[in-house]
């Protein structure tokens, strides 16, 4: 389901790494900022971010076709990096996306539970649907994933 929320209204602030001067600010990084290197956003709007356990890298779900179906799109803390992560392959594409060590994202799409590389490949079916899934989270040593099922 498409949010209503606008790329704008998603501001991401964070330090820069290594800044020991209180006279630096803090560098904005919105989803608009990102994403305003790809085509127009005409009918869908990035969600879900999520930063990677280490803060180098942001993930999160988009469609750079304006089309309801999103995917995992992962970027650089810099704005670097811009990649989908996930191809479509479902008509609802994907619903949810976490972060699992090493470099690795847990996400949700038609019910199943997948696992992929940040840097992409071959996703790996970890449950297969059995009805809907929502509310993915991941325990913070990364050993555990938890859903809600058909709620």
């Amino acid at each position: 389901m498409p949010s209503a929320r606008t790329p704008s209204a998603l501001l991401l602030l964070f330090l820069l790494a290594g800044t020991a001067h209180a006279a630096d600010a803090p560098l904005a990084l919105t989803l608009e900022r990102i994403v305003s290197r790809r085509p127009a956003l005409s009918g869908t709007a990035p969600g879900e971010p999520t930063w990677s356990p280490d803060g180098k890298l942001l993930a999160f779900l988009w469609n750079d076709q304006g089309l309801p179906e999103r995917q995992v799109w992962v970027v650089g803390r810099d704005g670097s990096g811009l990649r989908r992560v996930t191809e479509p392959r479902t008509p609802g594409g994907v619903s949810e996306v976490a972060w699992l060590p090493g470099q690795r994202l847990l996400y949700l799409e038609a019910g199943e539970v997948r696992r992929i590389a940040a840097g992409g490949g071959k996703a790996e079916v970890l449950a297969p649907a059995v009805g809907e899934r929502s509310v993915l989270s991941v325990s913070p040593d990364g050993r555990t994933a938890a859903w809600v099922q058909d709620g």
